[in-house]
């Protein structure tokens, strides 16, 4: 779904600054990647928000036992070489979830949003830039949350809609 989105939001001739110039080309950002499975814990896309600004569409395997994704849609900007946006209230409140793929309804929707709202109110609403660094075949994810970075990181591959990557666990 997301790499069908993207193909269609990312129209001819489309181009993206660095860090994120392969998603001109409909390329989606994979982090954590099993090659082998063809999975990642999440999908990113970009695309243009009509408006001068970019979207970062993302799914994001938030419970593996249950194959749990959330899809959320957020502003994004690149700033001093770093995608910049916020985890908002706003973006949990209009996400999506899916198990196996398919929509969740309104009622589990409604419930699971709440719960991330409360269990997640921490991490809500702080800028996360994010820079890349080169590592062999693939790149590494550097967050900073409010200017500090985080100690966490994330390997990632930019990946084709061809290829067939998805989020699972």
């Amino acid at each position: 779904m997301i790499a069908a989105l993207a193909l269609l939001l990312a129209g001819p001739g489309e181009t993206f600054p660095d860090p994120i110039g392969p998603a001109a080309e409909g390329k989606l950002q994979c982090h954590v990647p099993d090659r082998a499975r063809r999975t990642c814990q999440s999908l990113a896309s970009y695309r243009p928000d009509g408006k001068g600004g970019l979207l970062n569409t993302a799914e994001v395997l938030i419970a593996p036992q249950a194959s749990l994704v959330m899809r959320t849609v957020t502003p994004v900007a690149i700033r001093d070489g770093a995608i910049c946006g916020p985890l908002s209230r706003e973006a949990i409140g209009k996400a999506e979830f899916l198990v196996d793929g398919a929509v969740l309804d309104a009622e589990k929707t409604a419930s699971l949003r709440a719960t991330i709202l409360d269990s997640w109110a921490a991490m809500l609403d702080h800028e996360v830039c994010t820079r890349y660094t080169v590592s062999g075949d693939h790149l590494v994810a550097h967050p900073a949350v409010d200017g500090k970075p985080d100690a966490a990181t994330m390997d990632l591959i930019w990946v084709s809609p061809a290829e067939d990557y998805r989020v699972a666990p």
